[in-house]
Order: C-alpha cells, then structure tokens, then sequence
C-alpha cells in the first residue's frame, strides 16, 4: 500500500486537463476514456488506459481491433453516458449516431473531430489498469482548423471551451480625429481605428476642421470619402478637404487645445 492519500492524489492528477475519446469494438461494446495518448509516429502508435475491473478490459482485450473516436465539445451527453457504471451492454451506442470503420469495422462516432482504427500492439500491466498499445490502421481528420473545440476533462467536471479570440482592431483610448470617443456604433466610417502608424501621423496634425459632434447620420459621413489606396501622409488632407466642401461644419475647434503645435497654413501657402 502506498502512503500516498488516494483522494489527494486523485484532485491532484485531475488539475491536469485532458480530451474526451470513446472507444469501441467491433462487438458494440465502448466507453469513456481520458487516459488517451498518441505514442510513435513510425510505426504509428497511440495507447489508452483501461481499469482491469470494467466490463470494457475483458471486451477489447478479447476483440484485438478497436476504434477511437476524440469527443467535440458538444460530446459532454455522450461522455457521460458511456462513462456510468452498470448501464447496458446491448444498444449502447442506438441513441448515438455511429458508422462501422472501414478496416476494424468498430462503431465511429458521427460527429467525431477525428477518428482512429487500431490494432492491439502491445499490453502493459499498469496497477489497477492495463495500458493497451494500438498501432493505427486507420485514420480520418477534416483538413485544416477544426470546426469545433474539443471536449475537455478537468478537476472531474466539463468546463465550457474559453471564448474564442476575434482578430479585431484595438481601439484607441481618445480618437485622433475627434474631441470626444464615439462608441462603436456611432464611429462613421472614416472614424474607424486606424493602424499604430496612422495614429501617429493624426496626432502630428494639431488644428483640423471638424464638426462637433458628429452626426451619424449625415450621408457624408456614412462611407469612408477617401478612396482605398491612398498614402497615409495624404489621408488627412483628403478628409480636411472634405469636411470643409460639407455645409454646416461651421463649429471648428482643435483636436486637443492641451496640446500646442505648429499654427495652421495660410491658404496662399503652397505646401
């Protein structure tokens, strides 16, 4: 006997996070693993544990074939379901949907991110477990990122799968173009962030003509007036241009009084 205290152990271990498969024979037989790893690349080889004391050690032991199907999120029902001790042997995969392998014919889960068909390869004795060696006859995966995240064991509960993270433009603390921070939805187009060098360029201007506040809702302000393709060091003069030729921006003011610069050009100065 260990001095080790099984339940500290057990908390232990399971702050490890880990995937979900379900293992299967030809017989119908599955169950939940998380014990699940792949091992060589030449010859392709992937091992799963098994407690000796489940009906499942003896059923795939005696099958010699067997198949992995790695859970998606959405997989926590089925987790569960092939995880309960005593359920029935007969019709355990019917409320699944499910199609036999092309080479071991065991059950492959439908909706699956990936499926494997193996062999039995080797057996290892593992204390209250056997660690069962497969090399790969099969293996199917959809090309490119996966559709879903997979389903995921940790501290003996399925977390929810993190957010996922949106590749969008950081916004500025004060718009460079503007006295005050228009929400999103109220930005107009020529109002969107722009990149870390347009920002400092912006910021170089210090006297702009500019309407106070904007109006949304103005048909110039709903597309952006400077065409695709422009230099940037030319972006400023466009939109001061444009807002000048617009009726009504009679309210001129700096983008920042705190701010002193260089007064702005007189009209006859040529640049």
């Amino acid at each position: 006997m260990s001095d080790v205290d099984q339940a500290a152990f057990r908390r232990a271990a399971g702050q490890f996070p880990g995937g979900i498969v379900v293992v299967t024979t030809s017989a119908g037989h599955a169950m939940t693993v998380s014990a699940f790893a792949s091992v060589s690349l030449e010859p392709p080889l992937v091992l799963f544990c098994a407690e000796k004391i489940a009906r499942f050690h003896d059923a795939v032991l005696a099958a010699g074939a067997w198949a992995v199907s790695i859970l998606a999120e959405d997989g926590e029902k089925t987790a569960r379901w092939l995880a309960t001790r005593g359920r029935p042997l007969d019709g355990q995969l019917d409320e699944l949907p499910h199609h036999p392998g092309p080479v071991t014919g065991a059950p492959l889960l439908d909706g699956a991110l990936a499926t494997l068909e193996c062999r039995t390869f080797a057996v290892y004795d593992g204390g209250d477990h056997s660690i069962i060696v497969g090399q790969v006859a099969a293996a199917d995966s959809p090309a490119g990122p996966p559709p879903r995240d997979p389903l995921i064991h940790h501290a003996g509960r399925y977390p929810p799968p993190p957010p996922h993270r949106r590749l969008t433009r950081p916004e500025p603390a004060r718009d460079a173009l503007t006295c005050a921070t228009p929400s999103p939805a109220q930005r107009p187009g020529y109002l969107r962030p722009l990149r870390s060098r347009q920002h400092r360029e912006c910021r170089s201007v210090t006297q702009l003509k500019v309407r106070s506040p904007f109006n949304v809702e103005d048909p110039a302000c709903a597309e952006d007036p400077v065409p695709p393709g422009v230099p940037n060091a030319h972006r400023t003069r466009i939109l001061h241009a444009n807002w000048a030729r617009q009726p009504g921006k009679s309210d001129e003011r700096r983008v920042s009084d705190s701010q002193p610069g260089p007064p702005a050009p007189h009209p006859a100065a040529k640049g």
